[in-house]
């Protein structure tokens, strides 16, 4: 995610304004790219007793257990919410598409992992 912070210097860089402004901008879009590049790095799941986890890009999200209805190599976590309608929530940190091997399958293993502690399919048709 840092790249996020480089390409927005490099813009900055050449972009015709004060150089006072292109400072303040250019380390406004470093700033940025290291704190996108931190929560990356902090994204998480975590399963308890009746309640699942997303420590996702903002702010963690709690879906009860009981409302889970699939896990998709999305990959998402699928579940209803309190008016029954279907809801999805990403699962960024277990991305399966375009990643190197290893890392695809060890992703790919966490949520078959997932699925199972949730008691649910896994869907690999998304």
């Amino acid at each position: 995610m840092t790249v996020v912070g480089v390409l927005g210097a490099m813009f900055l860089a050449v972009a015709p304004i004060p150089v006072a402004l292109r400072a303040f901008f250019g380390a406004a879009s470093v700033a940025l790219g290291v704190a996108l590049s931190w929560r990356a790095s902090h994204m998480f799941v975590e399963v308890h007793d009746r309640m699942l986890t997303v420590h996702g890009w903002l702010r963690p999200l709690l879906i009860p257990v009981d409302r889970v209805t699939g896990v998709t190599t999305f990959p998402a976590v699928v579940w209803t919410d309190e008016r029954g309608r279907s809801r999805w929530s990403p699962l960024w940190m277990l991305a399966t598409d375009r990643q190197f091997g290893p890392v695809q399958r060890h992703n790919l293993a966490g949520l078959e992992r997932l699925a199972r502690a949730l008691h649910v399919r896994l869907d690999r048709g998304v």
